[in-house]
């Protein structure tokens, strides 16, 4: 078999494959009312966060409040 035709064999095997074990996307709604989702709740205030983040040659931290 020439190599031309064994990318497409592979090729071909491989859409095969990813049709046979496809799984669709279920998407679900949830339903509030605005009242509900703009009113903060009592027991949020000032929140500390911490971050961890990669940098080229090491790493890089931050520290901050959320309000």
């Amino acid at each position: 078999m020439r190599p031309g035709r064994a990318f497409y064999a592979v090729a071909v095997l491989g859409i095969i494959d990813a049709l046979w074990h496809h799984k669709s996307e279920v998407v679900t709604f949830q339903s509030q009312r605005a009242s509900d989702v703009l009113t903060p709740s009592k027991d949020e205030g000032l929140k500390p966060t911490f971050n961890l983040y990669p940098l080229p040659g090491g790493a890089g931290v931050g520290f901050g409040f959320q309000f």
